[in-house]
């Protein structure tokens, strides 16, 4: 993931996130840290080109659609929602994601160790 947004930076390529997955981001890393380290975590994203997506109808639709089918998160239903709107690769390493791989490009990320 590094890469990806060492990349951004450079402007070779677009990354997006949906204003969903960007508070589950906040969520995730205040979990393991706290809600000040979390938030501090994420405003240093700021300085990278990172277009954050707001909710539509379109989006909560297609999210909707994919949750319906069982089998993922919510929130994951969001960032495969994206990826299907915009017909854009959704990268991750969540397996959740091959519940919607036949209709959603997924480019996996490596697994990390949970030590």
């Amino acid at each position: 993931m590094e890469d990806v947004l060492v990349q951004a930076s450079r402007r070779e390529l677009v990354v997006s996130i949906s204003t969903v997955n960007w508070g589950e981001m906040v969520y995730v890393i205040g979990r393991k840290m706290s809600d000040i380290d979390a938030l501090h975590w994420v405003g240093r994203l700021d300085s990278v080109p990172v277009d954050v997506v707001p909710v539509d109808r379109l989006l909560a639709n297609q999210a909707a659609i994919f949750k319906r089918r069982g089998g993922i998160s919510y929130a994951d239903c969001f960032a495969a929602a994206l990826g299907y709107v915009r017909n854009a690769p959704v990268l991750t390493g969540d397996r959740e994601f091959q519940k919607v791989a036949p209709e959603v490009d997924i480019e996996w990320l490596p697994q990390r160790s949970r030590a």
